[in-house]
This record gives structure tokens, sequence and C-alpha cells, in this order.
């Protein structure tokens, strides 16, 4: 089911989505880009309007996962590619509900799994064909033309449109979850968070860690 919330009032939309997910208050919410654009805009516009948001910050030293392993895609879109001014910020994980949400960034998921660099770019639209997940053309709209949609109130283009959105992300989300939800049998003493955004190497000497806990280099992955 697509769940879209439309008003003329930004704060009324605000407002029913959060009450929406307080409603449900899912294990997961997955988003593509979604640390890098989705929730921190979510959260700095419910900021304006006085909202409560179930949003938090959750970092968990993925910058250097991705700075050191992941598709040059994603070093670029947190900027974590260069030493310059520029790039090296801080790389924020999110979860929600206090920790019992974990809010999933598909994009990174797909960036740490192309480990061979087949992806030409890591965007919503792109990542889906490449991957040949969806067999359909789908509507896509350029920002002047979102605009153009909501000015002109012509809400069932826009809402065609943001449903092709949520159908691109659950099939990125379907493609990335498997994988790593199965990791849990061979990475009991690792957060679901962790398996997400970790990357192999580091998964590889935690399990060493876990099998062999009476070694010097588990003790050495352990305390690192």
């Amino acid at each position: 089911e697509n769940q879209i919330f439309t008003d003329i009032d930004e704060g009324n939309i605000l407002s029913a989505a959060i009450a929406y997910f307080n409603l449900f208050k899912p294990a997961l919410i997955f988003a593509h880009n979604g640390y890098g654009f989705d929730i921190p805009f979510i959260i700095s516009r419910c900021k304006k309007y006085n909202i409560l948001h179930p949003f938090s910050e959750c970092d968990r030293d993925i910058q250097r996962q991705i700075k050191t392993t992941a598709h040059p895609a994603l070093r670029k879109a947190f900027k974590v590619d260069e030493d310059s001014p520029e790039y090296g910020g801080k790389m924020t994980a999110y979860q929600a509900f206090g920790g019992k949400t974990i809010v999933v960034d598909t994009m990174i998921g797909l960036g740490l799994w192309d480990t061979g660099k087949k992806l030409t770019n890591l965007k919503l639209k792109t990542t889906v064909i490449q991957l040949k997940l969806r067999d359909d053309t789908r509507l896509e709209l350029t920002n002047d033309e979102i605009q153009a949609c909501w000015q002109s109130g012509d809400l069932d283009r826009l809402r065609e449109y943001l449903v092709f959105d949520l159908e691109d992300t659950q099939l990125l989300a379907d493609f990335v979850m498997p994988n790593i939800w199965y990791q849990q049998a061979y990475l009991p003493d690792m957060n679901l968070m962790n398996l997400i955004h970790k990357n192999t190497g580091f998964k590889i000497q935690s399990m060493y860690a876990y099998l062999c806990p009476e070694t010097p280099q588990a003790a050495a992955s352990t305390s690192r």
C-alpha cells in the first residue's frame, strides 16, 4: 500500500506523516539517499514548525567504511573522497523512536555492495534500470516540473511520480536486504545497523573474533 500526504500547508503534511509513523512504529524505514537528504530535510522542516519527530542521529563510524571501500559515487555524494576543506564532514546515520527503528539508506547499501563498480551511478531511477529491477518505463519529473505540478494543483500527476519513487525504493530494499539479513546467522553479535553499513573486511574480522575469541587477532579486532 502507498500512503501519499498532500496539503496546501507544509506543516499539515509533516504532522500527518509523523502521526503515520507514530501509529505504526516500523522496525525499518527505507529511504534512498535518506542520510544525505530525506531525513535531515524532514528534521529541519519539523523544527521550523515546532513539530516533534521520532528521528535522531546515530553516528556509527560509517564514514571510514565509505571512504576506504565504497563506490566512487557514494564517496562523492557524502563528500568523504578527498581531504580538502569541502570534504571529510561527519557521516551520520539515523534511527527513530530511540533506536527501536533503523533508518536504512539503500544508496549506502548499494554502494557497499557494488565492489566491482558495475553501476555507473547510484541514483534511484537509473540504478533500478541498470539492475533490471523494473521492466517498464516510469513517469519522471524534473525539479521544475515537480514545482509546476504543485503550483498548478496537478496533484494526481505528482502522486503518480511519488508512487513510482516508493516502488523503486522498495525494489532496491528487496535487492539489498536479503543478503544482509541472513548475515545475522554468521555475525550474531553484530547489530543490524552495522550489518547494513560495514564493509566486508570489517565483517570478516568480526566473524573471526566470534569464532576464535581466544586468539590475539580476535582480541585486537574486539578492542578496535
